[in-house]
């Protein structure tokens, strides 16, 4: 078997194996291959391509993704992006056929050993809560609980209501952006504040990586410019897949209005662009926003644990 980089004729190859390993997942957001497979061209060419290959000959990429290939066919592929203070893996597959001979462990530690040789810390991923096989082959190789996400999801069919008409609601400017990151580190637990160090991209993602993504998205607040008391971000690509919505941030001086026009404005728009289904993620401590989403005709998917891997020696 031979691991190694993903090139740019993979791409049918791994959507296959997407489809196949994370169904489930899959079919809540609506999975588009062509949109895969665009995004993957996008990656390739100018000036995306370039930078990205100018970042590996220089060996800082901002991603990975591994495949394993066994007799010229792809059998398991990950993924790992580099955070400030860790790696986070995503997607570990293993094509059905081959599972039970230590593929997603090999792709593990060649995840784990660049997240070293890139001087993080940590190394961080995603399973659902109900995936035991997946959580056993984590938590042996030293991973550990960190925190709890929901998945929650809604129609958007037939439209949200309008924004509330009382002008509280507005577009994220540049100057929120810093009180925004101090109220997303104030509302993670001590225990998940220094491996999930809260970034500038987790509230305004880098304009190359949507125009890659093909996507549009839209950011909105509550609150005087440079003191919001709100936010939220409303992500969109084809209508074949569901919008995605970022899990509120309240202020708890933040009222009902506020946050319900948060919501109405971000769910109109993503109705306005095109989407029909909107999921989002929401962190188990993040309880103000979680209740809201539920209010708002939100249903609980599944539950997924994040957990963490202490790269540090010794």
């Amino acid at each position: 078997m031979i691991l190694r980089e993903f090139r740019r004729g993979d791409a049918p190859e791994v959507s296959r194996e997407m489809q196949l390993n994370f169904g489930q997942e899959l079919s809540l957001q609506g999975w588009d291959a062509s949109h895969f497979q665009e995004v993957v061209d996008r990656s390739f060419r100018f000036p995306a391509g370039w930078v990205l290959a100018l970042l590996r000959a220089l060996g800082r990429p901002p991603v990975h993704l591994y495949v394993a290939e066994e007799g010229g066919k792809i059998v398991g592929t990950t993924f790992l992006f580099f955070q400030r203070t860790h790696g986070y893996i995503a997607a570990v597959m293993t094509d059905p056929a081959f599972r039970g001979q230590g593929i997603a462990s090999k792709l593990l530690g060649r995840a784990e050993g660049a997240c070293r040789r890139r001087r993080r810390r940590w190394a961080v991923l995603d399973v659902l809560s109900h995936n035991e096989v997946a959580r056993r082959l984590y938590l042996k190789r030293g991973y550990r609980p960190l925190r709890v996400q929901h998945w929650v999801s809604r129609t958007l069919d037939p439209p949200p209501a309008p924004p509330a008409a009382t002008g509280s609601v507005r577009p994220m400017v540049g100057s929120d952006l810093g009180t925004l990151l101090e109220m997303y580190t104030a509302q993670q637990p001590p225990e998940v504040r220094p491996i999930l160090v809260v970034e500038r991209s987790w509230i305004a993602p880098p304009r190359y990586l949507q125009s890659v993504m093909v996507s549009t998205s839209g950011a909105w607040c509550t609150g005087p410019p440079g003191a919001p008391t709100g936010y939220v971000r409303a992500n969109f690509t084809t209508p074949q897949e569901a919008g995605h919505l970022s899990a509120p941030l309240l202020a708890p001086s933040s009222s009902a209005e506020e946050r319900n026009g948060l919501l109405r404005s971000a769910l109109g728009w993503l109705r306005a662009s095109g989407a029909r289904e909107v999921v989002c993620e929401v962190p188990a401590y993040a309880t103000e926003a979680l209740r809201s989403l539920l209010d708002a005709g939100f249903t609980e998917r599944w539950t997924m644990d994040t957990l963490a891997l202490d790269l540090a020696p010794g």
